[in-house]
């Protein structure tokens, strides 16, 4: 075997990985449900979600439209996310996934088509399964956090 088809499958192997492990992490059920609820949580719609919480106290992120739209400052064009980790329970029923939501946007006063600029938050949040289906047990963001330091000290 040559060395350049030696390469040529090692490069292609890994690519392979790469994708495959992309492709199980971002669409897997869980994370589809993460991802639902994180998109509604940027539309401010609610409603949307309402059958993915296992506890009406996860709704309460969506009382801190005015912080996250102080975080976001400007429009929204497109978001991607980062699975950084995932911890599964030993019974398998409950999945804690800490991921990066990456927003591009446009500031005030600008209007491109890609965004001009990129505002990344850190996301906890906690699934259970409840018969065959994955919900939101609870949710952390730094706009959420902002909302209840406020809420609290007031």
């Amino acid at each position: 075997m040559k060395l350049k088809n030696l390469i040529l499958i090692l490069l292609l192997g890994g690519l392979g990985y790469f994708g495959y492990t992309y492709l199980v992490t971002n669409f897997s059920s869980e994370a589809m449900v993460y991802k639902r609820f994180a998109g509604a949580l940027l539309d401010g719609e609610s409603s949307r979600v309402k059958q993915l919480v296992a506890d009406q106290s996860v709704l309460e992120a969506f009382q801190a439209r005015q912080q996250r739209e102080n975080f976001l400052n400007g429009d929204v064009r497109f978001t991607w996310y980062s699975f950084k980790d995932k911890v599964v329970s030993e019974d398998g029923n409950t999945i804690t996934l800490t991921v990066l939501q990456n927003a591009r946007v446009d500031p005030p006063g600008q209007d491109t088509f890609y965004g001009a600029e990129v505002r990344t938050d850190r996301h906890v949040v906690t699934l259970k399964k409840f018969q065959s289906s994955w919900q939101i047990s609870s949710f952390q963001d730094t706009p959420t956090m902002q909302y209840k330091a406020e809420k609290k000290s007031k």
